[in-house]
């Protein structure tokens, strides 16, 4: 089932219900000659504990791509959307958010992806590498700490795999989470820039190195 999209003054939020309406809006709207910098990145899982949505949201919408058609029980995508794999594998795109890694890890289990997700920023692990936060923080955590904001509250929010058509909750949770990836993504890159001719794209390079050496120290927990 289509769903119109949903405007929030000048934001957008969209919604890809299958692989042909998945693929047609990213190469509408981030097609491979025009791909943004840094995409805010989230992914939601069903009580299987399976991806059932994914979530990217640049500074004018979002787009919610839905991975099963809902139903008791649901049923999967034999594949990722073709666009969405060439997004995600997209090593010039960085992919911001909190377990960025764990989530593409969970789609490379879920589906056969010719090729591994790249440019990905969890930027959990870049707030201790600079220490911006003393310990592991949630979304909601840093997006308190770091740009004043509070997370929307998950409590009966309903199932993402089994909800025929999304409701407005749902799709205002979803984009929000994906909106805060980029929102802390660009606050940092304001706050921890080697200069002002730094650019976005050499601090995601440089914060990803620094908190991939975090990691190696620290573990993945931290």
């Amino acid at each position: 089932m289509t769903e119109r999209p949903t405007k929030h003054g000048d934001y957008t939020v969209h919604v890809a219900s299958s692989a042909e309406e998945c693929d047609k809006l990213l190469d509408r709207l981030w097609p491979p000659e025009r791909m943004p910098t840094v995409l805010g990145f989230d992914a939601e899982y069903s009580a299987e504990r399976r991806v059932a949505l994914v979530q990217l949201a640049d500074r004018r919408c979002a787009v919610l791509v839905r991975l099963c058609t809902p139903g008791e029980p649901p049923s999967y995508f034999r594949a990722l959307p073709p666009a969405l794999e060439r997004v995600l594998a997209c090593p010039t795109c960085w992919k911001a958010g909190v377990g960025v890694h764990d989530d593409c890890a969970a789609l490379e289990r879920q589906y056969a992806m010719p090729k591994r997700a790249a440019a990905c920023l969890d930027l959990a692990a870049v707030a201790m590498a600079f220490g911006v936060a003393a310990g592991r923080r949630s979304l909601g955590d840093l997006a308190l700490s770091i740009v004043g904001e509070e997370k929307q509250e998950r409590a009966g929010i309903g199932s993402w795999a089994r909800s025929t058509v999304l409701n407005e909750r749902q799709k205002q949770y979803a984009a929000g989470d994906a909106r805060l990836g980029l929102r802390l993504a660009d606050a940092m890159y304001e706050s921890l820039r080697e200069s002002s001719s730094e650019s976005l794209e050499s601090f995601c390079r440089r914060a990803e190195r620094k908190a991939a050496e975090f990691v190696e120290v620290h573990g993945s927990e931290f």
